[in-house]
């Protein structure tokens, strides 16, 4: 990073599950998904924050968060805890280095990616069946929210977390 000069905008997007109900989750497990899913993002962050600061523009930090971050499920304590960490460190963020550089963040719900495959249940083609659009998103979907967020339309966002989660969160609060 010595050699970058300017850097406008930041998506952090690592993010590890590990599906146990929290009986069955060992400290290990914990730290794998917060050394990744909240430690990772603020090392980032940590690094990339000099130079972003350094430009005469407004920079732009863009977490990706989970809709279970506000929606917990079972077997999901460990992963749901850390991306309400991360929904957490974007709000706090986006109060520390307003006007300078916006934070936000994205919270998708159910998406076909590998790590939905690799945890695919009944119980969560049951939760996919509660999805007011009856479908997960696609990867693509997600990141046009990313891209949104990423441009100039959103100059007077800062602070929120969008949930792109097809209306799974409206249909169970």
């Amino acid at each position: 990073l010595k050699k970058v000069e300017t850097i406008d905008i930041l998506i952090n997007s690592a993010g590890v599950n590990i599906s146990k109900s929290f009986e069955n989750l060992t400290d290990d497990d914990w730290r794998f998904i917060y050394d990744i899913n909240v430690f990772g993002l603020v090392n980032v962050i940590r690094h990339v924050l000099p130079i972003m600061m350094r430009t005469k523009h407004v920079g732009k930090i863009i977490n990706i968060a989970s809709i279970k971050g506000t929606y917990s499920s079972v077997g999901r304590l460990a992963y749901a805890s850390s991306k309400a960490s991360v929904i957490n460190i974007t709000t706090g963020l986006a109060k520390e280095l307003a006007p300078k550089v916006l934070v936000n963040a994205v919270a998708p719900g159910f998406t076909s990616t590998e790590m939905t495959e690799k945890t695919w249940s009944s119980r969560i083609k049951q939760q996919v069946d509660n999805i007011l659009l009856q479908r997960m998103a696609s990867p693509k979907e997600i990141a046009e929210v990313v891209l949104f967020l990423s441009s100039s339309s959103s100059e007077y966002i800062t602070g929120q977390t969008i949930n792109v989660d097809g209306g799974f969160s409206i249909k169970n609060d």
